[in-house]
């Protein structure tokens, strides 16, 4: 497998997509695994915000413009998804980098949206925004709301966008000692279940990888074990966003059930400078004579298999 990304070309100003030449060779999955590597062409965009007056905020970061009977306060604020049903990587990305770019213009604006989880507060904080952060616990009418549309999973922040929020949140680059760092699905909001994680997780533990939990530890650990990777093994795309706490030059294998891989992960690994490759898991299925594993969300599941993951990992 050639871990080098393919590079990225420029079509239209705020767009681009990922250049389609060469083979992408998945190093796992089925022996049909080359036709299910995932698009061969990715979309990067730039974030836009709408202004909506007297509109409503809810707690999961959506606006409604009918305030109905709420009275509106005299206040600008940005709304932001926040709280402990969004992944670290969603908060970093999915509008936050849109936001950070606007709030210079308005001084006195604030943000809103669910309770922040403490890994969220942690980056609130490291870029200063933690007291001007309005936790939601019920919906709130503002007589002005910013609202960034946030990206669909498949698309990547154009580097313009993001690599100024990151370049504020990452710690200084120490890839000295070689490091590999695991990050697995987050337990909500899963759109398959991990039927085999807990014989992963000790497998990847003998091996000396570091486990992360974003969503449970301090943000500062978090930065810091990611500025040390020289390797990254991804299995979560929603947890792309978490890449551009890397050092330049780290190598990424981005883990997806086969049929499932994105452009999301790719193309941020091309904006911050990252080596990317892909390993492909077993397709989803639904076992029906096989309970789904203990906490899951979804039905359909599906395996990582260990013994290829280590033959990738060490070609590396």
């Amino acid at each position: 497998m050639n871990d080098s990304a393919t590079p990225l070309e420029s079509t239209t100003p705020g767009r681009k997509r990922l250049g389609s030449h060469g083979r992408i060779l998945p190093l796992g999955g089925s022996r049909w695994g080359r036709f299910f590597a995932g698009p061969k062409t990715g979309e990067m965009r730039d974030y836009e915000i709408a202004l909506h007056q007297n509109a409503v905020c809810f707690p999961d970061g959506t606006v409604r413009a009918d305030a109905g009977e709420l009275q509106a306060e005299d206040a600008t604020v940005f709304t932001l998804a926040a709280g402990p049903g969004v992944t670290l990587g969603s908060f970093l990305t999915a509008a936050l980098p849109g936001i950070a770019a606007m709030l210079p213009d308005y001084p006195h604006a604030a943000l809103a949206g669910g309770v922040p989880a403490p890994a969220q507060r942690g980056v609130l904080a490291r870029l200063g925004l933690a007291e001007r952060y309005v936790p939601l616990a019920t919906p709130r009418c503002f007589a002005r709301v910013m609202a960034c549309g946030g990206l669909p999973e498949r698309v990547a922040p154009a580097a313009a966008s993001i690599e100024p929020l990151m370049a504020r949140l990452r710690d200084p680059a120490a890839m000295r000692v070689p490091c590999t760092v695991a990050v697995l699905p987050a337990m909500f909001g899963q759109r398959f279940a991990l039927r085999n994680r807990a014989s992963l997780s000790a497998w990847l533990r003998a091996r000396r990888v570091v486990l992360l939990a974003p969503e449970s530890e301090p943000f500062e650990d978090t930065a810091a074990l990611l500025a040390r990777a020289t390797h990254v093994l991804l299995a979560d795309a929603r947890d792309a966003g978490l890449l551009g706490l890397c050092t330049p030059g780290a190598k990424v294998l981005e883990v997806a059930p086969e049929g499932w891989a994105s452009g999301r992960v790719r193309g941020l690994c091309e904006v911050f400078g990252l080596r990317w490759s892909l390993f492909l898991a077993t397709p989803p299925s639904y076992a029906l004579l096989r309970a789904p594993p203990f906490g899951a969300g979804a039905p359909l599941s599906y395996e990582i298999p260990i013994p290829a993951l280590g033959q990738a990992l060490s070609t590396l």
